[in-house]
């Protein structure tokens, strides 16, 4: 009896398995590249038939394996596995705050399992959760990520849609990123007009300071020789020589000895000169123990 069982069950298993590997599958593939959408569907069948594969109008880089005829984007096989790539713009439609993808889906046959995957570049993200049909699963690679739905057991012809609404959150970036930049120019602009300001007044300002510094030496010159000539003009000639001596000398000073050597002038009488022109203001008497050192003023 215990042996009966035990192979009654086997049969089960079996059969369970047989049942498990030969059920019926439809993947459908959607990778979303930049404003354009690369589709890959895969059909397996429990046994071979005649099913029908509608492309989108604009379809292209078309891929097919098994058996099939095609008439413009009509794909018609029979055979119990196909698989189908191409690529369209169709399925993405922009929209003033981003853009949206959406595809109804029309089976072409009596599926056990139906698995839908759209993958979303980096970047690229669901808007506001808002994606249709509910009950999707979600993962991430921590750059990109994906939709899943799961579905058992659908008809042929029957419809279902999908709608997700995205978002590219780099256009943002790219607009912040602008304005940023644009921000920073101008304040990059504004600052460089002070600076030439600063420093053109700056020129201005020492220009006018060398100006007055080259000014000033040409009155002096010309005053000089007016003073020195004024101060000179009423002196007599053993005075001048004097002064002349005095002129000539380094420091303009003189001992008043050295000033009766070179004039062979008698002490007395250069005594009297020194103090003559001391009292003018022309020139100071400095006494040094008996003699005095004379230095022009």
């Amino acid at each position: 009896m215990d042996i009966k069982l035990a192979f009654l069950g086997l049969i089960i298993a079996i059969l369970a398995f047989s049942g498990l590997a030969e059920a019926s599958q439809y993947s459908l593939d959607f990778e979303q590249i930049s404003r354009s959408i690369v589709v890959t569907e895969t059909i397996e069948l429990e046994q071979e038939e005649s099913f029908e594969v509608i492309l989108p109008e604009d379809y292209g880089n078309l891929k097919v394996t098994g058996n099939h005829t095609q008439s413009e984007n009509k794909l018609g096989f029979y055979d119990s596995q196909a698989a189908i790539s191409y690529i369209t713009q169709e399925f993405l439609h922009k929209q003033a705050d981003g853009f949206y993808f959406v595809r109804t889906i029309a089976y072409p046959s009596d599926f056990d399992s139906v698995s839908v995957k759209l993958n979303l570049e980096k970047g690229v993200v669901v808007s506001n959760e808002e994606a249709y049909p509910k009950g999707y699963g979600i993962n991430s690679d921590g750059e990109s990520i994906s939709l899943a739905w799961q579905t058992d057991y659908v008809s042929k012809g029957e419809k279902e849609a999908f709608f997700v609404n995205l978002e590219d959150v780099r256009e943002k970036k790219s607009v912040l990123l602008a304005v940023f930049w644009w921000i920073t120019g101008i304040a990059a602009v504004l600052a460089l007009i002070y600076l030439t300001y600063r420093i053109i007044s700056k020129i201005k300002k020492l220009e006018k300071i060398k100006a007055g510094i080259k000014r000033k030496p040409a009155v002096e010159n010309k005053k000089e020789p007016e003073k020195a000539s004024e101060k000179y003009e009423h002196l007599l000639d053993t005075e001048k020589r004097v002064i002349d001596l005095l002129r000539s000398a380094d420091r303009n000073e003189l001992w008043q000895k050295q000033i009766e050597v070179s004039t062979g002038y008698s002490k007395a009488k250069i005594s009297r000169l020194v103090r003559n022109l001391e009292a003018r203001g022309l020139i100071s008497k400095i006494p040094f123990g008996n003699t005095n050192k004379v230095r022009l003023k």
